[in-house]
Order: C-alpha cells, then structure tokens, then sequence
C-alpha cells in the first residue's frame, strides 16, 4: 500500500520506466525486513533516497550549489550566487 501512495510523490523524480527498477529495490528490501520495505516506500529511508537519486535524470540544486559556488570561486576568483530559476524569475532576472 506504501508504493501506491507514494508512487506519484516518486513520479515526480523518475521517469516510467525508472519506477519498476525503484520498486523491485523496495521489494528485495520488503522481502528482508517488512519495517524496512515499508519505510523505503513511504520515502523514509536513506536507501530509498539513494535509489531515487542514483535512478533520476535530474539534481537538486539544494545538494550541489555549495560545490558549483566553490568551482565557480576556483575559476574566477569571485564570490557567486547559485539560485534556482524560481527565485531569479521572483526578482525578474534571468533568461527564462
């Protein structure tokens, strides 16, 4: 019941077709420990974050703009920021 209710949660990650090879992790997980199986579904566990991560197409800027700011002062020697579109289009910057 877990993967039902968190499946569109997850959609928003993966693709369809990365669904079943996220499943059939949470399910080798289920068949060990049902407490374990039951958090991966519920996207409450670290295995289940990191199958997520390892399958997605996309990353998130929260978990790399520390080291894009750092690469970025390597290579110029200035201070950047790093933003998200969503708050650059806020302040009306930006080319989107």
């Amino acid at each position: 019941m877990e993967f039902i209710k968190s499946t569109p949660s997850v959609l928003q990650q993966l693709r369809v077709e990365d669904l079943e090879r996220w499943q059939m992790a949470g399910s080798t997980i289920l068949k060990d420990s049902v407490e374990g199986g039951e958090a991966f579904f519920r996207l409450e566990s670290s295995k289940g974050e990191d199958v997520i991560e390892a399958l997605s197409s996309r990353v998130e800027l929260d978990r790399i703009g520390d080291l894009i700011r750092m690469y970025c002062k390597a290579l110029t020697g200035v201070d950047v920021a790093v933003q998200s579109t969503e708050q650059l289009t806020e302040k009306g910057v930006g080319w989107v």
